[in-house]
């Protein structure tokens, strides 16, 4: 699924409002641009962001959307960034690149956020994702906790009803040991990643899970979800042993 919606901020802003250009010479550098010629800062470099991925084809629309409805990004931005009024917008110092002067906009009628000086700009999802340097999904995770929202997903019938519900059990099941290793039943996990060098951030970036020393946990789990253990075994979750006394089920070290 497309996630549409995301447009360059620049394209949103009316003319007087676009960043300004300069020419003239680079002091600095030593060197000598011909008169007239445009000159700019780069955006600023960070990890390339995904907005789209398997765990977003089976979202509903709607949710997105009703995310975003609830989210001031006024509000949002706020709480990290210090915002001063400027008529109907709010100004700020760029939390994207260093600067003195403001150039960081924040337009509260658009729901938009964009910055003269590296060109950062996009919707309220774009602002998480740069400021906490996350993919779409854990930017839609962050303010649907915030808002209240229950993340929902869709059944794609022209895929079939079964795809939409292999989506959504390793979504949940992903959750689910995330939250084991973040607590108490996570500590050791926790302190084993941080010798690897892997801290909080890389944690939520990549939602590492921890899986308990016993092999029914995700069963368990499953069926309070109202998974059957069939269903686990479609999205690859639990393994399906035969034995002497017939099938048995396992999620150990999956």
């Amino acid at each position: 699924m497309t996630i549409s919606g995301f447009i360059s901020a620049s394209a949103r802003w009316s003319a007087e409002e676009r960043p300004s250009f300069c020419a003239g010479a680079d002091l600095t550098s030593g060197s000598r641009r011909r008169p007239g010629r445009l000159t700019r800062r780069s955006p600023p470099r960070r990890r390339p962001l995904k907005y789209d991925d398997g765990r977003m084809s089976a979202i509903s629309k709607q949710v997105i959307e009703q995310i975003r409805s609830r989210c001031d990004i006024v509000e949002v931005i706020g709480e990290s960034v210090p915002l001063q009024r400027a008529g109907a917008s709010y100004k700020a110092l760029c939390p994207f690149h260093k600067e003195k002067t403001p150039s960081f906009h924040v337009n509260p009628q658009r729901q938009m956020f964009y910055c003269f000086g590296c060109h950062a700009g996009g919707d309220v999802f774009r602002f998480v994702m740069l400021r906490e340097n996350v993919d779409f999904y854990t930017a839609l995770r962050m303010l649907a906790e915030k808002t209240g929202v229950r993340i929902q997903f869709e059944d794609e019938r022209e895929s079939g009803p079964d795809k939409s519900l292999l989506y959504r059990s390793q979504a949940e099941a992903a959750e689910f040991y995330h939250e084991l290793l973040l607590g108490g039943q996570g500590a050791a996990a926790r302190e084993y990643l941080k010798s690897r060098d892997l801290g909080d951030q890389a944690v939520r970036d990549f939602m590492i899970g921890y899986a308990p020393n016993a092999w029914d946990a995700l069963l368990k789990w499953g069926g309070k979800k109202g998974y059957a253990a069939e269903a686990l075994e479609a999205a690859g979750l639990v393994l399906r042993k035969s034995g002497a006394s017939g099938d048995s089920w396992s999620s150990y070290d999956r």
